[in-house]
C-alpha cells in the first residue's frame, strides 16, 4: 500500500510493473526498436555504418579480417511526465488503488509520448524520422496499377536503392479503412493480421510484405503522415525502472484551456507520474515517410 504524501516517491518493482508493461504493448518504438540498458547519466550506443561479410578459408589461408566503421552515439535521459487531478476523498481512501487504477491510462500515456518524440521531434538535440527526406505518397497508384500495395512498394524501393533495410511499418488508425482495402493485382490483402495473443484494442498488429507491421491511434501527431517504413531496429531506446508519482494536496495545476484547478480550493489530490527514458537514432535517413496524397 502506499502511504499518501505531498512528496515524491519511487514505485517499488510489483507497482511499477503494470505501468512498464502497458507502455511497452502500446508503443510501436519500443514494438520494433532495440532496447538498451538505460544509465542514470546516459549510455552510449555504438551504431555500426557497415555490416560484417564472412568467407570461406583456404588451407594455411589468412582468415578474413572485419575493421567495422563505427561511431557512437549518446542516449541521454529524458523525463516523461502526466499530471492527474482525483478526488481528494477517492486518493485518501486508497492511494494505491488510485495507482493501480491510473497505471493503464499512464503507461499509454507514456508509450504516446516516447513514440510521439522518435517520430515527430520536440526533444533538443536529439534526431527523429520526420527528418527523413524519402517519402511516399500513399493514394498515388491507381488499382489498375496496383493501388496502395504499389505506392508501399514503392517506398521499399526507396529502401532499397539506399542500401537500407526494411524491418518494419507503422501506419497510423487514420491509414486503417485505406489498408484494409488495399489488395494487390492478385486480391491478395497487403495488412495480414497477425493471430491475437493479448486482444490489444490500441494496437493492430500484423504484417506488410513479410515485414511486422503495426497501426495505432496518434501517430501522425500533427502532421499529414499515414505512416513509416524502415529499419525500425536502428531505433535504440531504454527505460530506467525506477517509476516515480508524487501526490500534492496543496499545489495547484494549469489547464489545457489556461484555468486553474486549486488542490485545496478543488478538492483535490494532484498526482504526477514520471518515467526516466531515452532513445537514439542511427540514421533518419532509415526511414520513408507516407504522406497522405489527399490531405
Amino acid at each position: 500500500m502506499v502511504a499518501l504524501t505531498t512528496s515524491k516517491f519511487v514505485l517499488n518493482q510489483a507497482q511499477a510493473s503494470p505501468i512498464l508493461s502497458t507502455a511497452r504493448q502500446n508503443s510501436v518504438i519500443m514494438a520494433l526498436g532495440t532496447q538498451e540498458v538505460l544509465g542514470l547519466g546516459g549510455t552510449n550506443v555504438p551504431v555500426f555504418l557497415d555490416e560484417p561479410e564472412a568467407a570461406f578459408v583456404g588451407e594455411a589461408a589468412r582468415k578474413p579480417i572485419w575493421d567495422p566503421d563505427v561511431t557512437n552515439k549518446t542516449m541521454q535521459v529524458r523525463k516523461l511526465a502526466l499530471t492527474v487531478p482525483v478526488s481528494a476523498e477517492t486518493a485518501r481512501a486508497n492511494p494505491g488503488g488510485v495507482i493501480e487504477s491510473l497505471s493503464p491510462k499512464i503507461g499509454g500515456a507514456f508509450a504516446r509520448g516516447l513514440d510521439n518524440y522518435v517520430l515527430h521531434g520536440g526533444v533538443s538535440g536529439a534526431d527523429y524520422v520526420d527528418q527523413t527526406t524519402k517519402a511516399v505518397e500513399l493514394g498515388t497508384a491507381t488499382q489498375a496499377n496496383g493501388g496502395t500495395y504499389a505506392d508501399i512498394n514503392a517506398g521499399l524501393k526507396l529502401l532499397v536503392d539506399d542500401d537500407r533495410d526494411f524491418t518494419g511499418a507503422i501506419f497510423d488508425n487514420t491509414a486503417e479503412p485505406i489498408l484494409n482495402a488495399a489488395v494487390d493485382l492478385n486480391g491478395r490483402p497487403l495488412f495480414v493480421d497477425t493471430p491475437l495473443t493479448d486482444g490489444n484494442p490500441v494496437v493492430r498488429a500484423g504484417r506488410i510484405l513479410g515485414r511486422p507491421a503495426y497501426q495505432a491511434k496518434g501517430l501522425k501527431g500533427a502532421t499529414t503522415n499515414l505512416g513509416y517504413l524502415g529499419d525500425f531496429a536502428r531505433i535504440h531506446w531504454g527505460v530506467l525502472t525506477a517509476l516515480s508519482v508524487t501526490f500534492s494536496t496543496e499545489g495547484t495545476l494549469v489547464q489545457s484551456d489556461g484555468s486553474v484547478l486549486s488542490a485545496v480550493q478543488d478538492n483535490l489530490v494532484i498526482v504526477v507520474a514520471e518515467m526516466e527514458v531515452g532513445y537514439v537514432i542511427a540514421d533518419t535517413a532509415d526511414f520513408v515517410k507516407l504522406t497522405n496524397a489527399t490531405a
